[in-house]
């Protein structure tokens, strides 16, 4: 009786550290990317996350002279019991960031947070 008191308060235990940890994906269609012109952003997970649970996608771009460091968040919505869209627009051609940032208790993350880097093609 001891050894399954033991065995359930360790399952109990572990189960909300193993829930909590999940991996995800991100992709932008259609390639190659041009300024001013839509893309749509897909970010996936490999879990069921609950109906209230947002992502945060942010967009940073390079420094610029005349107009700072680009960046802001366009709104990730979901899709699928999986999987969360966004439409982003780049202003300029360049390299860009992409980054779903996800910040846990004492520095860790989990899933790791996604940081990707795309060219952005000059409009013509």
């Amino acid at each position: 009786m001891k050894k399954l008191a033991l065995m359930a308060v360790v399952a109990l235990a572990a189960a909300p550290t193993a829930e909590a940890k999940f991996r995800m994906s991100l992709s932008v269609e259609p390639t190659p990317v041009w300024a001013k012109r839509p893309v749509r952003v897909i970010v996936r997970t490999d879990v069921v996350l609950p109906r209230e649970h947002v992502l945060p996608l942010n967009v940073v771009g390079q420094w610029h002279p005349r107009y700072g460091n680009a960046f802001f968040e366009p709104r990730l919505r979901r899709i699928g019991p999986k999987a969360f869209a966004a439409t982003v627009r780049f202003p300029r051609g360049g390299r860009w960031r992409l980054i779903v940032p996800n910040w846990g208790p004492n520095g860790s993350a989990s899933p790791p947070p996604i940081d990707r880097a795309v060219n952005v093609r000059p409009s013509p």
